[in-house]
């Protein structure tokens, strides 16, 4: 999404092959295919403040994995952006990483168990934060910059972060900037985004092999630090119970591991089974 529905069409259009829409309600999606990965790219209606579209595209982001804000170059329009930041942050969905997290996990007994500290209140004020819900025995875990209302929004489940760059179209690349780092890189091609966004998603492609087959060309999209067990349940869960050991080819080197070897991009992994 963006201000100029032109703009945003064109992006659009250039890393799915679909035809570029004059204006868009709806969401309109089509896939950015390359590498054997695809990864399904929506258009969303274009932003503008104060419009009754913008529900129903805060309503899409909270389930969305990465978000393109595309402005024209030269920075004209960061104005925009920085309404649409605000406007996100009201419907409870932050665009840069947050400074805190929270974790509720109830259990069967003892009560409210908090683990940290919130930067603006004291534990009884949780205590009763958390009865007003409805919670009588949890375990809350706290970490980093946490005030009292983002823990209200994280026990409510309206606190998402949806990471996101801002999108500067170059011709027939696009110039990405890093909202949580402030790094910026530019994409020549729909394989180079992929393997981007991939990284900064912290996702990895790991490519199996059957047995005297050549590997196959889909990998599977596993979360980056993901062990071979978690690849065998993903596969099927009798494979993870019947597991003997695996062979895993990478930087032209293979050998055999156990359940419990940590995977990364572009692993090639036979498993062999009871």
């Amino acid at each position: 999404t963006g201000p100029d529905p032109g703009l945003n069409g064109e992006v659009f259009s250039h890393l799915t092959g679909r035809e570029n829409p004059s204006f868009v309600y709806t969401p309109i999606y089509g896939p950015l295919s390359e590498k054997g990965v695809t990864l399904e790219v929506a258009l969303l209606p274009p932003f503008t403040k104060g419009s009754g579209i913008l529900n129903r595209i805060f309503s899409y982001l909270s389930s969305v994995n990465y978000l393109l804000f595309v402005l024209p170059k030269g920075g004209e329009c960061l104005g925009a952006f920085k309404e649409f930041s605000e406007e996100a942050e009201e419907a409870g969905i932050s665009l840069r990483r947050p400074k805190g997290e929270v974790t509720i996990e109830k259990v069967p007994s003892g009560g409210i168990r908090i683990v940290g500290s919130v930067n603006d209140a004291e534990p009884d004020e949780i205590v009763r934060l958390l009865h007003s819900y409805g919670f009588v025995n949890a375990v809350v875990k706290i970490v980093g910059d946490v005030s009292l209302d983002e823990l209200e929004k994280w026990v409510l489940g309206i606190r998402y972060h949806v990471p996101c760059s801002l999108c500067y179209p170059r011709g027939r690349s696009l110039g990405l900037v890093d909202l949580d780092d402030g790094s910026f890189r530019e994409v020549k091609s729909r394989g180079e985004l992929i393997d981007l966004l991939l990284e900064r998603l912290s996702l990895i492609r790991v490519y199996t092999k059957p047995p005297k087959e050549d590997p196959r060309e889909e990998p599977i999209i596993m979360e980056g630090g993901s062990t071979i067990e978690d690849l065998a349940e993903k596969i099927h869960s009798r494979l993870k119970e019947r597991f003997r050991y695996a062979i895993v080819w990478r930087g032209g080197k293979h050998v055999k591991v156990s359940k419990n070897f940590v995977l990364k991009d572009g692993d090639v992994v036979e498993i062999r089974a009871y």
